[in-house]
C-alpha cells in the first residue's frame, strides 16, 4: 500500500511539473504574437484595417510627442494610458516606424506646449 501511495505522489508531481512547463511554454509563445480582443459592442478599441495598412506602408519614421505627463487627475491618467496603448499598437503595426514620448507640459523646454 505504501508503494502505491508513493507512486501516486510521484505521478501527481510529474503531472504538476508538466502543466507548469506547458503554461510557461504557452506564455513564451504568446509573447511572440501580438493580438488584442476588443469585446466592446461598438468595437471601440479596434484599429481599422485602413489604419493598419497605412501604418504598415509608412515610408519614414514618425515621432509623436504627447504633452500629457506629470501630476494628473485620475480621468486624465486613464486618458493618457489609453493613448499610450493605442500608440503602442501603432508602433507594432508600423514595424516600429512610429515612436512616441510623453512630456510634462509644465516642464517642457523652449516654450513647447
Amino acid at each position: 500500500m505504501a508503494k502505491l501511495t508513493e507512486k501516486k505522489s510521484t505521478t501527481d508531481w510529474l503531472i504538476l511539473a508538466n502543466v507548469l512547463a506547458a503554461a510557461v511554454l504557452l506564455n513564451m509563445l504568446a509573447s511572440l504574437c501580438f493580438f488584442r480582443w476588443d469585446l466592446t459592442e461598438e468595437k471601440r478599441f479596434t484599429i481599422k484595417p485602413q489604419t493598419k495598412e497605412l501604418l504598415k506602408n509608412l515610408d519614414e519614421d514618425v515621432f509623436i510627442e504627447v504633452f500629457l505627463e506629470g501630476e494628473l487627475n485620475p480621468s486624465f491618467k486613464r486618458f493618457r494610458n489609453s493613448i499610450r496603448e493605442t500608440l503602442n499598437e501603432f508602433k507594432v503595426y508600423s514595424n516600429r516606424k512610429v515612436s512616441f514620448a510623453f512630456t510634462n507640459p509644465a516642464a517642457a523646454k523652449g516654450g513647447k506646449a
